[in-house]
This record gives structure tokens, C-alpha cells and sequence, in this order.
């Protein structure tokens, strides 16, 4: 009907129409009449969304005679699902990456120690080793490369992301193949699982593993477990499993350095048989900031494999936009406009109405709009405004001289 599509038309300006699009077209018209519309969610979550950032608008839309106008949310009725049963549901472990071998791993000064140990991990008594560092140090290659050599001595190895591990449990609830679960992850001889923080909050999950850890352990069978965190720096993991991970030994990976990076790319490189170059590896090393963004970036250029001719900030354009979304923060808005207008990024979000502050506070909210593309309401609530207060000074911004917006851009956008 025509007043929720003009009330729609509406909240596109002020929320953005993805937003409208997903929580508010996506609501279903059951029927209307001169002073109500009845609107269906799809679940819970979707009308505690509506009520909590449209009611208040709502309460303003009128009849064209001027009466109000009233929006009822109600939830879909929906029935429930009976319980799938599948007796062959198979635990499989994940696949381990072809050039991840010990091989093929750059050792350094900063991992040399973790490396030695682990090639000689048959020897340790320590139980668990526990292998953490921040992404992109190696873990994954290195945990990948143990699986295959303790496989090739004939030793049941389970490699498996915390992700899949999870996932598994929830696969065993539902088609109720627990048993099988418990039977496949309790009979290997080493367990080694990746990415352990990610179970921060899974507490099913959780139970699960400290069941098959006690299982393990007191068999004395091999716990291997990878994190881009210490055991002591957990958050939302039990206690007695954060115990159980300290019985044994922690080892850290550092971060390497950037010509360790270097020679890491070389090598994969010539694992892949990619002829890469100085230019291209100098390239990703100095555009991408995180170790991650640097891999992301070497696996693009190996995938897409541009000609010499095509310029690298092309070839890699998409990645270059992400990095670019990824410096540009609203508080590295509010700190180059603050230098700029040499003013605290406490007062452009505070009250006062001193022309040059006034200004700034304008700019920044600008920037805010074109750089985060955030909706004018999540701007009004970061500098304490109306969010139309927010639509008039972007207005205003887009009427002006566009030099100083054009020279903050450029230093938002700079590589450190």
C-alpha cells in the first residue's frame, strides 16, 4: 500500500536501503484498514529489530487526513521440525593443504625453537603442546606438516579446525550419532586441533572436548593444539578445559618479520611454480598491512596471474578497496580532522557551536557518510545528534569547497 511504501521511501534516507531492504521490506504486509497496518516478521529477532530502531518513527505516520496511523509486528507462526535421523553420518577430518610440510616452512630465529620441537614431538613427555601466535606466523602450515609426518609413521592422526569440530558436534546432536562421534574422536592416537579460540562461547562444544581430552590424556594418546591465543588469555572458554591445556607445555610463535614474510612468499611461490617478482613481493609487502592481507593478496596474484603490462593496483584493485575500508575507522576520521582543524575529537562530538568545531564536526560527519557509508542515524548517535542534523550538515558539506575533505581523504587513505 502506498503509505508503508512512502514510509519506506522515507527510512531509505535515513537508514540506508540495504538496511531497509533486509529489516524492513523483508516484513509482510497480512492487511490494513483506514488506521492500521499489520505487518508479519519472520521470527523474533526480526520484530525486536523493528521495535527497537522504528518504533519511535513509526509513531509519527499519519492518515492524509492527519489521524495516526499504527504499525503492528507480529512473528510468523511456524511448526516444528522433526529430528533427522542419519546412522551414517561420517567424522571425517579436515584436508590437509599439499605445500604445508615441514619442507616448505621458513624457519627463522623467532620459530626455529617451535620448529625443532616439533619435528621431535614423538620424544616430548609433555601432554598437551599447546602452539599459539598471531594469525599468519604458521601454525596451520606447521600443525598441517605434523599430521603428515605422524601419519607417514603410522599413527592415527586427526587434524581438525575448531570450526569443523564444532560442527561435528552439532551434526552428532542432530542426527543422533553421538556414539560414533565419541568413538572417532576417542580411538586415534594424536588430536590435532586448530584454531582453538574460536570455541569462546560454544559451550556444548566445549563440554564435548573436555570429555574427549580427559579420554585422551589418560590414555596417554598425543594433544596437539593450535591458538591465536595464550591458554591464560581465553575469554568465554571453561576454566578446568584452560587448566587442562596448561598441563603440558605452551609454545609462542612470533610475528615474522617482514623479510621473513619474504622468503615465505618465495617459497610458496615456487611450491605453486608461480614466477613472482621483487616488484610484485615488494608490492604486496608494502600495500597490505596485516599478515593475513599480505597471504590474501600473493594467493590473488597466483590465482589471477596478471601480464607483466597490467598494473599491480589494478590486478589486486578489490583488495586494495578492502584494505582502504579496513585503516578508515570513525576514529581515524575524528583524529585527521581534529589535526586539521588542531581541535580534541572530544569537542566535534561535543556541544560546542564555535564556527571552526562546527565545521569540523560537519566534515567529519561527511566523511563518515562516504568513507563508512554509515546510515545517518548511526552518525547521529556517534556525535550525539539528530540524524537529521547529520542529512543537512552532509548537505552542507557537499555544497562547499571540496579541498580540505579532498586532503583528509588522501591521509585516511595513506599506507602507514
Amino acid at each position: 500500500m502506498k503509505l508503508w511504501e512512502d514510509f519506506l521511501a522515507k527510512q531509505d534516507e535515513v537508514l540506508g536501503k540495504k538496511n531497509v531492504d533486509l529489516w524492513l521490506r523483508s516484513l509482510r504486509v497480512i492487511r490494513f484498514d483506514a488506521r492500521n497496518i499489520y505487518l508479519e516478521a519472520k521470527d523474533a529477532f526480526h520484530a525486536n529489530w523493528f521495535k527497537e530502531h522504528i518504533t519511535d518513527q513509526a509513531k509519527r505516520l499519519t492518515t492524509p487526513s492527519g489521524k495516526p496511523l499504527r504499525l503492528h509486528v507480529n512473528v510468523a507462526a511456524t511448526t516444528p521440525k522433526k529430528k533427522p535421523i542419519r546412522k551414517d553420518y561420517v567424522f571425517h577430518p579436515d584436508p590437509l593443504i599439499k605445500v604445508h610440510t615441514f619442507s616448505s616452512f621458513h624457519v627463522s630465529k623467532e620459530n626455529a625453537l617451535v620448529y625443532e620441537l616439533l619435528q621431535n614431538i614423538h620424544s616430548l613427555s609433555f601432554n598437551p603442546v599447546f602452539l599459539y601466535g598471531p594469525r599468519g606466523c604458521g601454525k596451520t602450515h606447521l600443525l598441517m606438516s605434523l599430521a603428515k609426518k605422524l601419519s607417514s609413521l603410522s599413527l592415527q592422526t586427526f587434524y581438525i579446525k575448531a570450526e569443523t569440530f564444532t560442527s561435528h558436534v552439532v551434526g552428532a546432536i542432530q542426527f543422533g550419532t553421538m556414539q560414533n562421534f565419541r568413538q572417532t574422536y576417542r580411538s586415534v592416537d594424536v588430536l590435532i586441533l586448530d584454531n582453538i579460540h574460536v570455541l569462546a562461547g560454544k559451550n556444548a562444544t566445549q563440554e564435548e572436548l573436555f570429555h574427549t581430552f580427559n579420554e585422551l590424556h589418560t590414555q596417554g594418546k598425543k594433544i596437539v593444539i593450535g591458538s591465536s591465543y595464550a591458554p591464560q588469555e581465553f575469554k568465554g572458554i571453561e576454566p578446568r578445559l584452560i587448566s587442562r591445556f596448561e598441563w603440558g607445555i605452551s609454545l609462542p610463535i612470533e610475528t615474522p618479520r617482514k623479510e621473513d614474510i619474504e622468503k615465505v612468499l618465495q617459497k610458496k611461490a615456487k611450491a605453486l611454480h608461480f614466477p613472482i617478482t621483487k616488484k610484485q613481493l615488494r608490492f604486496c609487502l608494502q600495500s597490505f598491512r596485516s599478515l593475513d592481507a599480505i597471504y590474501k593478496a600473493f594467493d590473488a596474484l597466483v590465482i589471477r596471474n596478471p601480464s607483466k603490462d597490467t598494473p599491480l593496483e589494478i590486478a589486486l584493485q578489490d583488495l586494495l578497496q578492502e584494505e582502504i575500508k579496513k585503516t578508515i575507522t570513525l576514529e581515524a576520521i575524528l583524529e585527521e580532522v581534529a589535526k586539521e582543524w588542531d581541535v580534541s575529537s572530544g569537542a566535534i562530538t561535543g556541544k560546542s557551536q564555535e564556527k571552526e568545531i562546527s565545521y569540523a564536526r560537519k566534515v567529519a560527519m561527511y566523511l563518515c557518510r562516504k568513507e563508512l557509508y554509515m546510515p545517518f542515524t548511526s552518525i547521529g548517535r556517534a556525535f550525539n545528534r539528530d540524524h537529521s542534523t547529520v542529512m543537512s550538515a552532509v548537505k552542507f558539506i557537499e555544497k562547499s569547497p571540496p579541498s580540505v575533505v579532498q586532503k583528509i581523504q588522501i591521509k585516511l587513505r595513506k599506507p602507514d
